[in-house]
């Protein structure tokens, strides 16, 4: 179907009764579309707290972080292919062993996560709504992410201050999340 397609019968069923003009471009449609029913719906209205603004900074840093994560990863997938691993002498068996393809999947794993941050600190710099509750339920898996690895290193007093550490800071980013300005912001409240 074609753009002028859809233009004429936009005419004929829905803008002829409501007295608009028809759009002659996409761009235009949606410019229409933005300026009838306001930017509120793409970017928040109101300020953005000082905080919100420190997390979209570090999910930023996250982002750039495992980007190059996932690309040294992935090339050292293809140095594993011209048998590199097998010269290192502390190489660990499954290593050597599978050789490119687990890096390769980790590289496209770590490279996923990356792409989830920058978006998520778009949408603290945005003001979008589903990002207060993604960041609840990171907040939420890192606090039994944390309880997990405490509990696998043998409840060790390493192991438990790393672990309590762990899971004191996203308490903290969940009361953040929770107070009156951020919910605001993020249309939560």
């Amino acid at each position: 179907m074609s753009w002028r397609h859809l233009a004429s019968w936009m005419e004929q069923h829905w803008h002829k009764p409501c007295g608009r003009a028809v759009p002659d471009s996409p761009i235009r449609a949606m410019e229409g579309i933005i300026s009838e029913h306001g930017v509120s719906r793409f970017v928040s209205k109101k300020p953005r707290p000082v905080g919100v603004t420190i997390v979209g900074v570090l999910y930023l840093l996250a982002a750039i972080i495992t980007f190059f994560a996932a690309l040294s990863l992935t090339l050292l997938s293809f140095l594993t292919q011209a048998d590199f691993i097998e010269q290192l002498p502390d190489a660990p068996q499954w290593l050597v062993q599978s050789g490119s393809f687990v890096l390769l999947a980790l590289g496209l794993i770590i490279f996923l996560v990356a792409v989830v941050n920058l978006v998520v600190a778009v949408g603290c710099f945005r003001g979008w709504g589903w990002v207060w509750t993604w960041g609840m339920l990171f907040a939420i898996l890192d606090i039994f992410f944390s309880i997990f690895n405490a509990y696998g290193q043998g409840f060790s007093f390493n192991a438990m201050i790393t672990g309590l550490v762990g899971a004191i800071i996203p308490l903290l980013i969940i009361i953040y999340l929770n107070t009156r300005k951020v919910k605001e912001f993020f249309g939560k409240a």
